[in-house]
């Protein structure tokens, strides 16, 4: 399953870099991964909850199942851009668990999620594009019930990557793509 989430995330940076000017916003990004997703045998898959309700395993603002606290406070959840539920956690809870909108709800079950994606784009350099990134690497890595963890930035300019990579928990994979290259960092 993971050679298949490379294969559909090569696929993502092949249509941004044939056509950049297509993309306005990171939404598109969403979309477009999304689409390749679905139409794929692999992944445009449904399985029917314990209690009986049929739920289709890719799931775009999808919750965190506890709160993440990377500053001061109480912490929040995290809304992964894109998510792939596990057809055994479908399965075997029931649909008010696998929708985990209420928090009350949300229990770790196990691994919840195959994978999920974050998004970042930056059409144009920002002062704080490189800690936004980092910062969303750490909390996919404070999720426990993730299996794989992806962060898809498209940029029109490349950071040095080397700042980002001593910072980064190794079950991270980053992606930084622009119009002609492609920086990984596993």
């Amino acid at each position: 399953m993971l050679l298949q989430y490379e294969k559909i995330i090569d696929g993502l940076i092949q249509n941004y870099q044939e056509r950049p000017d297509n993309y306005f916003a990171e939404c598109d990004l969403q979309y477009e991964l999304y689409n390749l997703l679905r139409s794929s045998k692999e992944f445009n898959l449904s399985f029917n909850t314990n209690s009986g309700k049929s739920v289709g395993i890719i799931h775009p603002e999808y919750p965190s199942v506890k709160r993440v606290k990377l500053h001061r406070g109480k912490g929040y959840r995290v809304w992964f851009d894109m998510a792939i539920l596990n057809p055994d956690f479908i399965k075997n809870n029931s649909y008010q668990t696998v929708w985990a909108r209420n928090e009350k709800d949300a229990k770790l079950w196990g691994e919840n999620l195959l994978a999920v994606f974050e998004f970042k784009f930056f059409p144009k350099k920002r002062k704080n594009d490189v800690s936004s990134v980092r910062e969303d690497c750490l909390k996919l890595s404070l999720c426990p019930e993730v299996k794989n963890r992806y962060v898809l930035v498209f940029s029109n300019y490349t950071p040095s990557l080397s700042g980002i990579q001593t910072d980064k928990p190794s079950d991270v994979k980053l992606y930084w793509v622009t119009p002609d290259r492609v920086g990984k960092l596993f």
